[in-house]
């Protein structure tokens, strides 16, 4: 379904450096890989000691009458976990950095080939993967909270204070986390996964881009269609806001496109269009540290539930012959 130019607004595009808070990284944490996995290594062995003391495979030096053994399992377990996943970082970074510098001595012209598993037929936004994952993640939490928990309510030198501020961290966590939890399992069982469809690929700047949205959802009443770059780096400098450290976002390009409409079709396809800019340096790095990728986000407001995609795009600079 190609929608009446007439229902389409489109904004001028917007080349400003904007941050962009509260995003996830495709960079993911600064830790580069060798003192990634050192310090994995590290946590292996102090979650396996704590663990091996709590199941009574060596003598107790950490235990204490005070804390129950369960408490030092559940020390390991984290120590563990997080060591094994510091660890699995790194080897998987290792191999980003090996990948990147084999496919630039072999590859330099087709870096879509070898600098992230895109897809060549289009993308899809899975929320029941974002859900599983906002699930892990309360696991997760239930797991490390737990000893501070028995602390707060079963531990003989317990205080309201104590009480009050474990009882309060656990609510607003539950609440964060579990409502990203409902919100995306509510939005697939209502929407379904996200298909975005690529018309060529890869795309190159300076030139028409042209995709097609699979299954728009029903009953919106305003579709916005978010085309933007972004570009992560390590901020430096102190803002008037914060003073930033790690990798964060910067948005470079945008240009929107508002469809106003009463009432689409369930199971429409949704035709788009844009005129790539010719700014070479706006070119998909995603391999690199920090990467530089582009992206477009699908926001739809419905009358009982919100509608929020993103999809990575494959938009590099054509390399003259």
């Amino acid at each position: 379904m190609t929608l009446p130019s007439q229902d389409m607004k489109l904004e001028q595009a917007i080349t400003t450096r904007i941050l962009l808070k509260e995003r996830m990284t495709l960079s993911g944490m600064s830790f580069k890989e060798n003192p990634s996995i050192a310090v994995g290594l590290l946590f292996i062995v102090l979650g396996l000691a704590a663990l091996s003391e709590a199941l009574g495979w060596r003598e107790n030096f950490l235990y204490s009458t005070y804390v129950p053994l369960w408490i030092v399992g559940v020390g390991g377990i984290i120590c563990l976990s997080g060591g094994l996943w510091l660890t699995v970082h790194g080897i998987r970074d290792r191999r980003r950095i090996w990948n990147m510098k084999h496919g630039k001595q072999q590859l330099s012209r087709t870096p879509w080939l070898w600098d992230y598993p895109w897809e060549a037929r289009g993308a899809t936004d899975s929320c029941l993967k974002s859900a599983l994952r906002s699930l892990m993640g309360l696991l997760l939490f239930s797991v490390v909270a737990s000893p501070f928990n028995w602390m707060a309510f079963f531990w003989e030198g317990r205080s309201f204070f104590l009480q009050g501020t474990v009882g309060l961290l656990d609510l607003v966590i539950i609440m964060s986390i579990g409502g990203r939890f409902l919100t995306k399992l509510r939005q697939y069982v209502t929407f379904g996964n996200s298909r975005l469809d690529f018309h060529d690929f890869p795309y190159f700047l300076g030139n028409p881009m042209s995709l097609t949205l699979k299954n728009v959802p029903s009953n919106i009443s305003t579709l916005h269609l978010t085309l933007r770059c972004i570009e992560e780096a390590t901020p430096c400098e102190e803002t008037k806001d914060e003073i930033s450290s790690g990798i964060a976002c910067y948005q470079v390009y945008n240009d929107t496109q508002i469809l106003k409409r009463e009432r689409v079709q369930p199971g429409d396809n949704l035709d788009l269009y844009w005129m790539l800019p010719e700014d070479e340096t706006l070119s998909s790095t995603p391999s690199e540290r920090p990467a530089t990728y582009w992206e477009l986000e699908v926001t739809a407001a419905g009358h009982h539930l919100n509608y929020q995609s993103r999809f990575l795009l494959p938009i590099y600079a054509q390399l003259s012959s």
